[in-house]
């Protein structure tokens, strides 16, 4: 059984910080649980949790559980152009581990009436099945068959430039299209309230239709990256062997892709040659990961989510961080003690560099006059005088000649 490891992030800045001369982060991430095996380790865990214990979601806002296929893992070859496979026995896991905790009755797996699941296939429609089997084994043995039977899909249309840009070379046809289910109580599904697009679309586009475009895709420099070394400790065991075809390869070519060093940041970014050794430059966290923080920003904002998320696949952190910036609470769940340990110090500076930025809801004076302004002028160190360099064309003074006797 793959393991992983819970994670805590409180939102509200006036928990998270006290007036002290240097302000200090008090909590922004925990470990509620080393490890949940079952679903009792699962439920036992996130009973801890204030956030999901208390909160109930209702037609002013749900609470939403998400599972982010391209963040789920990595596969062990060509992770550039593989999708990681469905862990579907986790994924169970959890299902049942967060439907047994907010049930009212012990045993029941009703989905509440401000619940809501949420799943992004990664643009592999195939994968819904296996997703709404895991939902609906777990679901309908307590009668509850209406709530997996109800959805609805978003289909996200990526910028077909900036997915050509995350590979070395394009051959045939980019997938751009991503589908997002959304499953919920029917009646929640259909009193849900109209909302104006955020940021993508046109001017006049709501949450009720079904389509999100354009939405650019990431540079993989402006994501998460790390050397092969550090990343490989990160990810532990959700490190996965993958069959089938690979992406954007002819059957013919399918044993050389394998072969193949995944692209390096640097090489996509034109800044250095292929690699030879994996060990050299930086690779993003999730090559397949596609989301940013705006897009999960307008995800969570387009479905009504504002009391709660539980990120059954942290990633990059990315919906985290919108979590963040929408002041949700949220519980994540990461993949090993180091992912855990690396997602509280990026969430910790994320915050620290809202809270010092005037235009964030989240800026602290205080804590900005404890910064030092970037326009101050370093004061001059003291250094040794150097010696006086010619400009170039203009010939080196010649030593006087030494006067003879």
């Amino acid at each position: 059984m793959i393991q992983r490891f819970l994670l805590l992030v409180e939102v509200d800045v006036k928990r998270m910080f006290v007036s002290l001369p240097t302000l200090f982060p008090l909590t922004c991430a925990k470990v509620l649980k080393p490890a949940c095996k079952s679903q009792k380790d699962v439920i036992d865990a996130l009973s801890t949790c204030p956030v999901l214990a208390n909160v109930r979601g209702d037609s002013s806002g749900f609470v939403a559980y998400v599972w982010d296929q391209p963040s789920s893992g990595e596969s062990m070859t060509s992770p550039h152009l593989r999708m990681p496979p469905l862990q579907a026995q986790t994924l169970a896991l959890y299902v049942s581990g967060c439907l047994g905790l907010r049930s009212d009755v012990p045993g029941d797996m009703t989905i509440l009436g401000g619940d809501m699941f949420v799943f992004a296939d990664g643009g592999r429609t195939g994968l819904t099945t296996r997703f709404m089997k895991t939902l609906t084994d777990k679901v309908e043995k307590s009668g509850n068959k209406e709530a997996v039977k109800s959805k609805r899909i978003l289909t996200i249309g990526y910028e077909q430039e900036s997915l050509q840009r995350r590979r070395r070379t394009v051959r045939g046809w980019t997938p751009q299209l991503e589908n997002v289910y959304i499953i919920a109580q029917p009646q929640m599904l259909n009193s849900m309230p109209t909302r104006k697009r955020k940021r993508f679309g046109e001017a006049s586009s709501t949450n009720k239709g079904t389509l999100l475009a354009p939405v650019p895709v990431p540079r993989f420099e402006e994501t998460w990256t790390l050397p092969w070394a550090t990343k490989k400790d990160l990810l532990g065991p959700f490190r996965m062997p993958v069959g089938g075809r690979t992406d954007g390869g002819d059957d013919e070519e399918e044993e050389d892709e394998e072969d193949e060093l995944p692209p390096t940041v640097q090489e996509l970014a034109g800044q250095r040659k292929k690699r030879k050794t994996r060990a050299e430059g930086e690779e993003p966290l999730f090559y397949q990961s596609l989301k940013s923080v705006e897009l999960w920003e307008e995800v969570l904002h387009s479905v009504c989510v504002n009391k709660a998320v539980v990120a059954f696949t942290v990633g990059d952190g990315n919906l985290l961080e919108a979590c963040l910036k929408l002041n949700i609470p949220a519980v994540g769940f990461c993949m090993t003690p180091a992912h855990m340990s690396s997602m509280h110090e990026r969430l910790v500076k994320k915050l620290l560099d809202l809270m010092a930025d005037a235009t964030s809801p989240f800026f602290s004076a205080e804590y900005a006059q404890t910064i030092p302004s970037a326009s101050t002028p370093a004061a001059p160190t003291p250094h040794e005088p150097q010696p006086e360099v010619p400009k170039p064309g203009v010939p080196k003074p010649r030593p006087p000649k030494a006067e003879k006797k």
